[in-house]
């Protein structure tokens, strides 16, 4: 701050030389000389020298000059040749002052004669223009150039003297006019003026006039009845004792000047705790008869301290303030109580400041962030809260911004907060030079190179940033235009709208619209490994920005045609886009007044903005190709487009990379090492994709994929919290992938690291860079490292490109080319069967591997680990969101009963859901053949309202002939109707029509299974998704096992030694004989055989050797009740397969509880045995007699 103290003193005078000197170099000149130098020469002689050259020490030792303004006008005015007025140098600022210092010692060497430059000795002259002029000054110079320079140094000196003569103010110090009172009379006015011109005589003899002065001001007041006038004499005669003393402070490290600012500072915080308001604001509140009883006061005072016509209208609307505010402070303190309500503070702080010898715009920026901050309570722009910075020092700007209103300290804070994610990612890198400056080193290399160096060394070194930042500030010298005036760069570049952020000042200023983007947080400046980057990132940018407009007005500067502001203006507005400074002015005043919200919002909309702004800004050049400006625009795009052409297809061409050509890939234009991409064309990159993209998508007529674009490039830019938010509500990253929570094994992690095993520290961090949360926190760095660590298989060369591309600012992305691998791995197979390319061609153009070849490639391990990554990788297709839409219904139909429209409105209702079914079922109310009767007409519903959908959203197959066995088995499945499974009363036979559905079900699986050549991504288990999305109910897979249960059941035979068709002969024979006796029984024969009985007979009669005797001896054996239940033989006779069966899925008796009745005795109690009752309904329990177990 000290410095900046001192060389915003050296450089107030815009309109001098002084600037272009370049004074750190003087500074450094004079600090290399030991008593007698070239500085001491200059300035040599009585008692100012030594004044001066102790000014000049404290600057060589980084410090403020420590003496006075008055005091070194006085100093310089004992060594000057040709001496100046007095009252004309109090009128001289610092650089002027210098100026003068400069042109003495250039007419001391020459004694006074300017001719003698022409005799001088190319040593001789090269020595006197070090001693004068900067390094970058004397770059370049002839010897004939160099004596026109020091000529005009002795010029411009001149005007000085010229223009202080013409405007010196002949009596008071110009920071005292508001002290005197105009009605104070002539004799104190002159007394007043006498204390202050240090011409008059002595310190004592000055004060001894100041006394007389302040107690004619106190007889006054003590004279006059009126309070408000006993206030203004008794303030105007403590304010003159407050303004005399701290002006003869020897310097500014005196206890009476500490404490006069200090005093300054506290009273400038109350005000702005406080907040009174405008004067306006202030007498709005008043009660009418309070305002007007204080407007009397103030016009009496008026009256009785102003002599008519003495005052300028100007000067008297000015008194009249001030006597408004005081009146208002103390009727201000009279109602709160306070006896020190009256604030002087205004006044004290213009004494401060121009004693310092500040310019008038620090003093105007500085009054203009008290008047913001005093009467509001709000923060002001950071580029006034700079000049408050300069003026008054840091501990004043903290008092006042600790001073606050709440809310604006509330939002600071926010602002914090949520700008530490953005921080963080863009921290522990220097990676402003190849994003956000990149556009310009191309036009611009051995600047861009300069400013690449000192982002370095800032990076490295506080005090390489310190000095860089203050070089910025007061170092960038001045140049002469075509009119022969001096124009600083600094000031010119602010005026001109060139963008410098205020890095010095980050710490306290909180306008967000101020800072740079990725530094948007206060909280950069307290962590060590983040302000390195944060002054890197700042200072790079800052550099960059003002090098080359300085460079450029130079070589204006020297053209014949001078530019016009309109030319300027736009080379500021074109470097500062150039750099990712987006312009906003011209965005409608909405929009504007959203940039705080979207600096929140998206993680660098200005550097969005400002890629836009380039494109026009080429674009509008093109149009006008004579401005100087246009030109330089032209040069600088067409340079780094060309350029960046240039490094990609020399890279390819030497095999150094590959690259992308079709704009609209994700890898257009980018350099391709391996599975690393590198984008180095500094955010431009994407708005070419997504043009491309959108123009493909349009004139293709998909609107919603345009949206989706949009969309999706939108995300893409949001912040970290708002990317964070818009995630976790949709489940998804902007790419369509799903989030991810995974956060490693740390614990596992710290105990390896207390056995001193480092090992797993990689791979935990690579863990949460994948995690949703904690990505947001990771620098981007480190996350690019590790993703090209692992996308690389470990490679060393892609992790380091990666690495040092995305330290420097380059957009890397590293992922696996799983569609690539996969090529290259079918070509690897091919070629080592067949020696042939997977998908080579003969000359007619057919391919030579045959389908059975085809498929031995498809089915190597290889070939099927490379699907499966590419199934993980593999984001949401069209047929698959439809597909989620179908499922989506026919979920809300399989679990609640109801048909949505395309409103998602309910459509119909069915009476009971599948899932109070299900509860029936489960709680052993519902029987198993109830259960299936509803699910059958529901399943039956289902499949309707699935093929409506599909038909709908164009999901059917195409009705054309299959060309493959899968297209051909899914078809068959769908071609299943109830209609053809109908009964003698046209009702659908339901289970005849389930029961093929399964079979071509399961044919349509195997057939997917088996591959399809032409499809490739349509596999066993797309088909069954396909075929029936929604199979999640357990209850519903329960009852398809148990549907193959039955079917097991029923396709083996029913008795031992038997097969199926045997088996069917007995029950046929036994059905035939009961219908035989029962006929002849009701014909009124006597003494019908039983059953048994006739199946004896058979058995007797036919004999073992008939064909039929097993058949016959069956049936006996099953109708052998007597003998089945004395000696078991009836169960014995039984399949025990069927049952088993059964054992092997017991669940499948909950819905056929004839699998339970149809056992043998035996295996129903073992079934109970190992089951208990939990299959059966509580009406079968009690109907069977059972036990509930």
């Amino acid at each position: 701050a000290s410095v900046a103290h001192a060389m915003t003193a050296i450089s107030e005078a815009v309109d001098q030389p002084i600037s272009r000197w370049g004074l750190k170099k003087l500074w450094a000149l004079g600090s290399q000389e030991q008593g007698g130098g070239t500085l001491d020469k200059l300035l040599g002689g009585g008692t100012g020298e030594q004044l001066v050259n102790s000014a000049l020490n404290n600057v060589r030792a980084g410090s403020h000059p420590g003496v006075v303004l008055h005091k070194l006008r006085k100093a310089l005015g004992e060594i000057l040749s040709t001496p100046i007025d007095r009252r004309a140098l109090e009128e001289a600022t610092t650089s002027d002052l210098i100026t003068l210092a400069r042109a003495e010692r250039i007419i001391s060497t020459t004694d006074d004669n300017l001719k003698a430059l022409l005799k001088m000795s190319q040593a001789d002259l090269e020595d006197l223009a070090r001693s004068v002029m900067s390094a970058e000054e004397l770059a370049g110079h002839t010897a004939k150039t160099l004596k026109a320079e020091l000529r005009r140094i002795v010029t411009d000196s001149r005007k000085i003297r010229s223009r202080l003569d013409q405007t010196a103010f002949p009596h008071l110090n110009q920071a005292l006019k508001q002290s005197v009172p105009p009605a104070a009379g002539k004799r104190a006015q002159q007394q007043l003026a006498n204390a202050f011109n240090p011409d008059y005589g002595s310190v004592a003899v000055r004060e001894a006039e100041l006394r007389k002065y302040t107690n004619a001001m106190r007889a006054r007041a003590r004279k006059t009845t009126e309070p408000f006038l006993k206030q203004i004499f008794k303030e105007d005669a403590e304010f003159a004792e407050w303004s005399f003393k701290i002006q003869n402070v020897d310097d500014f490290d005196n206890p009476l000047w500490i404490e006069g600012q200090k005093t300054v500072s506290d009273h400038l915080a109350l005000l702005t705790k406080n907040r009174p308001g405008t004067i306006k604001q202030r007498l709005a509140k008043l009660p009418i008869d309070v305002k007007a009883e204080l407007i009397r006061d103030v016009d009496n005072a008026m009256k009785n301290t102003v002599k008519t016509g003495a005052l300028s209208q100007t000067r008297r609307k000015s008194m009249v303030e001030r006597f408004t505010i005081m009146r208002l402070d103390m009727h201000d303190a009279a109602v709160l109580g306070k006896k020190d309500f009256r604030f002087d503070a205004g006044r004290r702080m213009k004494v401060l400041i121009e004693m310092r010898g500040h310019s008038q715009k620090l003093i105007d920026d500085s009054f203009e962030a008290i008047a913001i901050m005093t009467q509001t309570g709000k923060t002001p722009r950071t580029n006034l809260l700079d000049a408050l910075h300069t003026t008054m020092g840091e501990d004043t700007v903290k008092a006042l911004m600790n001073a606050r209103k709440l809310t604006d300290k509330g939002l600071e804070v926010a602002y914090d907060v949520i700008g530490i994610p953005r921080m963080l990612m863009t921290s522990f890198d220097i990676s402003a030079p190849l994003r956000q400056g990149i556009m310009l080193a191309a036009g611009h290399p051995i600047i861009f190179a300069g400013a690449f160096g000192e982002a370095v060394k800032s990076f490295f070194s506080s005090k390489a940033a310190f000095q860089l930042n203050e070089a910025l500030k007061y170092g960038r010298g001045s140049v002469r235009m075509q009119d022969n005036s001096m124009r600083d760069l600094a000031r010119l570049g602010e005026e001109m709208g060139l963008y410098q952020a205020p890095w010095d000042a980050i710490g306290t200023a909180v306008n967000i619209t101020q800072r740079e983007e990725a530094f948007m947080t206060r909280l950069a400046r307290k962590m060590p490994l983040i302000r390195m980057s944060e002054r890197s990132y700042v200072l790079f940018l800052n550099k960059l920005r003002a090098d080359v407009f300085d460079h450029t007005i130079r070589g204006w500067a020297k053209a014949k045609v001078a530019p016009t502001t309109e030319e300027m203006q736009e080379l500021a507005h074109f470097v500062n886009i150039a750099t990712g400074r987006g312009n906003v002015e011209n965005l409608p005043k909405f929009v504007q007044g959203l940039m705080p919200i979207m600096n929140i919002g998206f993680f660098s909309p200005r550097l969005a903005i400002s890629r836009i702004n380039s494109a026009q800004a080429f674009a509008r050049a093109v149009r006008t190709p004579g401005s100087k400006a246009s030109r330089l625009v032209i040069k600088d795009t067409t340079a780094f487009v060309g350029t960046g052409v240039a490094i990609l297809s020399l890279g390819v061409l030497g095999g150094l990379w590959d690259a992308e050509l079709d704009p609209r890939k994700a890898d257009f234009g980018k350099i391709r090492i391996g599975n690393t991409s590198i984008d180095f064309w500094g955010g431009f990159k994407p708005y070419v994709t997504y043009v491309a993209r959108m123009t493909t998508a349009i004139s293709q007529g998909d609107f919603k994929k345009a949206g989706d674009l949009t969309l999706t490039l939108g995300r893409s830019k949001f912040s970290p919290p708002t990317s964070l938010f818009v995630d976790l509500v949709s489940g998804k990253d902007f790419l369509g992938r799903d989030i991810e929570w995974n956060a490693g094994d740390w614990a596992n992690v710290f105990s390896e690291i207390k056995k001193g095993n480092l090992g797993p520290i990689p791979g935990a961090i690579g863990a949460l860079s994948e995690n949703v949360i904690a990505e947001r926190f990771i620098p981007l760095v480190l996350q690019d490292i590790y993703e090209a660590y692992k996308a690389s298989e470990h490679k060393t060369l892609e992790t380091g490109v990666a690495g040092v591309g995305a330290f420097f600012g380059l957009s890397t992305v590293s992922y696996r080319r799983v569609f690539e691998e996969r090529e290259e791995i079918r070509d690897e197979i091919s070629n080592e069967r067949y020696g042939v390319d997977f998908m080579a061609t003969d000359e007619n153009g057919d391919r030579i591997l045959n389908q059975a070849q085809i498929k031995q490639v498809k089915e190597d391990e290889r070939s099927k680990e490379i699907e499966t990554a590419i199934e993980e990788e593999r984001g949401p297709s069209e047929f698959k969101e439809k597909n989620n839409i179908v499922t989506e219904k026919l979920t809300a139909l399989a679990d609640d009963g109801i048909v949505l429209d395309a409103d998602g409105n309910i459509e119909k209702k069915q009476d009971t859901t599948q899932a109070a079914d299900n509860s029936l079922l489960n709680g052993q109310i519902m029987s198993g053949s109830n259960w299936r009767e509803k699910f059958k007409i529901r399943e039956a519903m289902f499949r309707d309202y699935q093929d409506g959908l599909r038909g709908a959203l164009g999901l059917n197959f195409p009705d054309e002939e299959a060309t493959n066995a899968v297209d051909a088995a899914i078809d068959a499945y769908f071609d299943v109707s109830p209609s053809d499974y109908l009964d003698e009363e046209g009702k659908p036979i339901w289970d005849d029509y389930f029961a093929e559905k399964d079979r071509k079900k399961a044919a349509a699986i195997a057939a997917g299974r088996t591959g399809d050549p032409t499809n490739p991504n349509r596999g066993a288990a797309e088909v069954e998704k396909y075929i029936n999305p929604v199979e999640k109910d357990p209850v519903v897979r329960e009852f398809r096992l148990a549907s193959e249960t039955i079917g097991q059941v029923k396709e083996a035979p029913r008795y031992r030694f038997l097969d199926v068709k045997e088996s069917d002969m007995v029950d046929n024979l036994i059905d035939k004989i009961g219908d035989a006796t029962r006929a002849a029984k009701k014909a009124g024969a006597k003494n019908v055989p039983s059953i048994r009985q006739v199946l004896l007979n058979l058995v007797r009669s036919i004999g073992p050797g008939h064909q039929l005797f097993k058949i016959v001896a069956v049936a006996f054996f099953v109708k052998n009740t007597t003998t089945a239940t004395r000696t078991g033989t009836s169960d014995s006779i039984k399949n025990p397969e069927k049952d088993e069966f059964v054992f092997s899925n017991p669940s499948a008796v909950r819905f056929y509880i004839s699998l339970y009745t149809n056992m043998s005795d035996e295996n129903q109690i073992k079934f109970l045995r190992l089951h208990g009752t939990q299959y059966f309904t509580n009406s079968f329990i009690e109907r069977e007699g059972l036990d509930a177990v």
